[in-house]
């Protein structure tokens, strides 16, 4: 069985950046993003749909990878739109 990604939400992201000992800034310098560019995309003033603040967001694990599935195959919604 395939296991599933679980995103994170930003309270969690927070959390865990505390209980290493990180600040958001110092996570932001040690992969390489700009402090504002993190704080955009935890803010939420970023909608993080591509882009930096997508790859900011998936790093952080605030979003699922494209290439991992976020929902068991099964539980996808198949309606499919009819043309008109």
């Amino acid at each position: 069985m395939q296991k599933i990604a679980q995103a994170l939400t930003p309270d969690q992201v927070r959390n865990r950046l505390r209980s290493q000992g990180k600040t958001l800034t110092e996570w932001a310098v040690e992969h390489g993003y700009r402090r504002q560019d993190v704080y955009r995309v935890m803010g939420g003033q970023s909608k993080a749909r591509f882009g930096l603040g997508h790859e900011i967001a998936v790093a952080l694990g605030l979003k699922v990878p494209a290439n991992e599935p976020s929902t068991p195959l099964g539980d996808r919604n198949t309606q499919q739109r009819s043309v008109a």
